[in-house]
């Protein structure tokens, strides 16, 4: 599964001073560009990166995702590793609310 591949990868990006990264792998999603008429679906701009990536940055970690169910991958990856944009979640239909309803309060980052 792609979790158990990239859930203890960090970035290996090295900046101007010459430290790496070291940021912890979590679910990203790109930003929309509102110029650009695009028929994908919504969730196809999520991906794996770093999660110290700031917009416009180059050579942190990222992990295009092709293939994989959207909603399994958020719930895996859990809450706190998840960086998605509102309207992918809205399009999604999930809610992190709902997920923590139906799951009790157990953790899904095992």
């Amino acid at each position: 599964m792609l979790y158990e591949q990239y859930k203890n990868t960090t970035c290996s990006r090295m900046n101007t001073r010459g430290d790496i990264c070291q940021g912890q792998t979590v679910i990203r999603s790109f930003i929309r560009d509102p110029n650009v008429y695009d028929e994908r679906p919504q969730h196809t701009r999520i991906f794996i990166g770093c999660a110290r990536w700031q917009d416009k940055e180059q050579y942190h970690f990222i992990q295009h995702i092709r293939n994989y169910d959207p909603i399994t991958l958020l719930k895996k990856w859990g809450r706190d590793r998840c960086h998605v944009h509102p309207s992918i979640l809205t399009d999604l239909g999930f809610s992190w609310e709902e997920v923590n309803d139906n799951n009790s309060g157990i953790s899904l980052l095992v």
